[in-house]
């Protein structure tokens, strides 16, 4: 159970994080969940995404995803579920090492990996943008290095994405 402040008068409303908010003062449902809080759309572990679920989800994001894809088709793809916190999440790799995520949500898909330090630093002085260079600086250095996620909603952060792509496929010398 969450709880959070309604806009209106201040009062606490609560919600279960299923499909909605609720206002305790008005008695009525705000926002869907999955818009304000992006959570993976695929949770169940018997219901691995279809084509189909996957275009309805996804909606105008479906062709980006599908961009993605098709641009790393050379690799070693595959769809895992890790755990229902999670959801069903399209891995991208080479031989032991992973290049990217794909997690699909409503209307938008995340995009995660991790990057080396040298990779790190290709990116900060590449052309991406400004936001994504400080969404990577104030990303704490894992085990795995250096965690970068990215809401895919639009053009801009698809266009940013494609370029780290091609920085790393010159620097890991990937066979794209």
């Amino acid at each position: 159970m969450w709880v959070m402040r309604c806009g209106c008068h201040g009062s606490y409303g609560s919600f279960v994080g299923v499909t909605a908010l609720f206002c305790g003062c008005h008695g009525s449902f705000l926002l869907w969940v999955s818009r304000l809080f992006q959570k993976p759309f695929f949770v169940e572990k018997h219901n691995r995404p279809s084509e189909k679920s996957l275009a309805d989800a996804l909606k105008g994001s479906y062709q980006s995803f599908n961009e993605l894809v098709r641009l790393t088709d050379s690799l070693m793809q595959e769809w895992k579920f890790y755990s229902p916190k999670y959801g069903w999440t399209f891995k991208v790799f080479q031989k032991k090492k992973v290049l990217f995520y794909l997690t699909p949500g409503f209307e938008q898909f995340s995009f995660g990996m991790a990057l080396r330090e040298n990779e790190k630093d290709l990116v900060l002085n590449s052309s991406v943008s400004v936001g994504l260079k400080t969404n990577l600086v104030d990303g704490e250095k894992v085990m795995e290095g250096y965690p970068l996620r990215v809401e895919v909603k639009n053009e801009e952060q698809l266009t940013d994405i494609k370029k780290i792509i091609a920085l790393l496929n010159i620097e890991r010398q990937l066979n794209l």
